[in-house]
């Protein structure tokens, strides 16, 4: 007796694809200065992904740092494996820092009898800095409630802080 039934064949492995809302990073240098909502969908043209391997669906990056998602291993009906797919974000939504150092410290009254300078610190926990033009600065001319300011300091995802204004120096 013949018996006649179908064959199937499927030697292709699953396609695993990523997206990201927004679609492209919004900062510079690859960083997403906003939060990010990454998506994953496994695929098979032939006999589809396998129910006991699901693929991840997925999840948002709310914290600054660089963050790796991994989907695990994806097998089709067939067996075929689609290799863990990995994709990494980088979240910079915090802007930097900017901090002044005076010296030398005025006295108990509040005066400095020599020249005063200030001195920018810039600093970014996450992309790190990009640029800090905020220098050292001496003061050296007399006077009673005098101002120095720096320069702003960028990070680099783009975040900016705005400058800095160190008051009440009296020489």
């Amino acid at each position: 007796m013949i018996q006649s039934g179908s064959i199937n064949i499927d030697k292709t492995a699953p396609v695993v694809t990523f997206s990201t809302s927004p679609a492209a990073p919004d900062g510079k240098n690859g960083w997403y200065r906003s939060n990010v909502s990454v998506s994953w969908k496994c695929s098979d043209g032939l006999s589809g992904i396998d129910s006991a391997t699901p693929c991840p669906g997925s999840t948002a990056i709310t914290t600054d740092g660089t963050q790796t998602l991994s989907t695990g291993t994806i097998r089709d009906g067939a067996g075929n494996l689609a290799s863990a797919v990995s994709l990494t974000i980088q979240r910079d939504a915090t802007p930097p820092t900017l901090t002044a150092h005076r010296s030398p410290d005025p006295n108990a009254s509040g005066w400095n009898n020599s020249s005063v300078t200030i001195s920018f610190e810039c600093n970014d926990s996450a992309s790190g800095v990009a640029s800090c033009g905020a220098g050292p600065q001496t003061l050296s001319s007399e006077g009673a409630n005098q101002t120095m300011s720096s320069g702003s300091v960028e990070d680099l995802a783009g975040n900016v802080a705005s400058s800095l204004s160190v008051t009440g120096i009296n020489c």
